[in-house]
């Protein structure tokens, strides 16, 4: 489908994703093996702080969306918020990245939409948009 190669290109995916191999950040493949590493809580979750964070917002989004009402949709949202607060911890998750991360899987691939999660949160947004504060989306509502 165009749409998603449109948003890969113009929103920076591609892009975000070509340049962490250039800096030899780790991939998308590479983080959501680490998360897979550090094993799962008697709930199930990854045993990392940022998956308790996610999880609080995760049957909140888009609650009538039949493919969010799936584990296998849940599942794909709850890995892509979990692998970018491992690959930014400085902000980890927050209130309402979940909302653009669901929207992009409705729309694209999982690594897709990861990158192009990146490059939204880290480069078209304001630097101070999310935070552990929230100071930059609170100062957006104003």
């Amino acid at each position: 489908e165009m749409r998603e190669q449109v948003w890969w290109l113009c929103a920076g995916g591609s892009a975000k994703a070509e340049d962490a191999v250039r800096k030899g950040e780790r991939s998308y493949e590479d983080l959501l093996a680490y998360v897979e590493s550090r094993g799962v809580d008697e709930s199930g979750l990854p045993r990392l702080e940022v998956a308790s964070e996610v999880e609080k917002d995760l049957r909140r989004t888009f609650p009538n969306n039949s493919h969010f009402e799936s584990e296998q949709g849940l599942g794909a949202l709850r890995t892509l918020l979990v692998a970018y607060g491992v690959r930014n911890p400085k902000v980890g998750y927050c209130q309402s990245m979940n909302f653009i991360a669901a929207f992009l899987l409705l729309n694209m691939d999982p690594s897709h939409a990861f990158w192009t999660f990146c490059s939204i949160i880290e480069d078209i947004l304001p630097d101070d948009y999310y935070t552990k504060h929230m100071v930059g989306s609170r100062a957006g509502q104003l």
